[in-house]
């Protein structure tokens, strides 16, 4: 596989990611799209990207939802 092919795969890739998450979140608050994501083991930073937040709002949720209990 050349660079390009991979370069069309890995798109692909973040387009098929992307349709998934929007269909797991559609209809959920930003509150439950953190927490779904981030127990699915995505990081702040790419939770942010998906949600069109920065990583610093991310982070500050997941830190209230520990805090509350909310997440293990």
């Amino acid at each position: 596989m050349d660079e390009k092919q991979f370069s069309e795969l890995m798109q692909t890739l973040n387009i098929i990611v992307h349709l998934q998450v929007a269909d797991l979140i559609k209809g959920k608050s930003l509150k439950e799209c953190i927490k779904i994501l981030y127990q699915a083991n995505i990081g702040p930073a790419k939770i942010g990207r998906l949600l069109g937040k920065t990583t610093n709002h991310i982070t500050k949720e997941i830190a209230v939802m520990r805090k509350k209990g909310e997440l293990i």
